[in-house]
């Protein structure tokens, strides 16, 4: 992470990291963005760090990718949902909120929702990356998510419309293929012959 006053602030997040790995950190070092500190800060994964800043960021980073009343009521709609809250719906959590099962549990334990130790717990009694794994392929989702939203698409497709960007120049700026592209907009041009509809003001 960098911060200057006259450039801002940017963050530097390797991309072979897993996605939960790179929210996490991108939280991270976001609030220490937020906190406009000047010069470059640069972190090695075997270093610990114990300051009242590393503490905040990793607070703030936390609650940012998890907000508490998000994660009450997730719990509680699969506890709910199922009968009982089990490894298998803390996984299903994991997945929800795209982070690490290590993450989730300790936010989890700071709201009180689970007793302290069950990350290590869990850990002692063999929970991996595997178990979630197999959790995200029963409910059919893919490890990394699309590397842009439907509504990205949506204002791709509106701009072409109005011939504001070209097909390549949205294939290069989403890193698409053209026949990609083509088809998108193709199927995007198709949703909108619907029935129009009057919008209650």
């Amino acid at each position: 992470m960098a911060f200057s006053e006259a450039a801002g602030g940017f963050v530097l997040i390797n991309l072979k990291h897993p996605i939960y790995r790179r929210r996490v950190t991108a939280a991270h070092e976001l609030a220490h963005a937020a906190l406009r500190k000047t010069g470059l800060t640069v972190h090695f994964e075997d270093e610990s760090f114990e300051d009242r800043e590393e503490r905040f960021c990793d607070i703030f980073g936390s609650c940012l990718l998890m907000p508490a009343v998000a994660v009450r009521k997730k719990a509680a709609e699969l506890k709910k949902l199922v009968g009982r809250f089990t490894v298998r719906e803390l996984l299903t959590m994991t997945l929800y909120f795209n982070v690490s099962m290590e993450a989730l549990v300790r936010r989890m334990v700071s709201l009180k929702l689970l007793p302290q130790g069950t990350y290590e717990r869990l850990r002692a009694d063999g929970l991996s990356l595997k178990h979630q794994a197999a959790v995200r392929d029963e409910l059919g989702l893919t490890p990394e998510p699309p590397s842009f939203t439907a509504r990205t698409m949506l204002l791709a497709a509106a701009a072409h419309a109005r011939e504001l960007l070209t097909e390549q120049q949205i294939a290069s700026m989403l890193e698409l293929d053209l026949l990609t592209v083509r088809k998108a907009l193709d199927e995007g041009h198709r949703d909108g012959n619907g029935e129009t509809l009057e919008l209650v003001s």
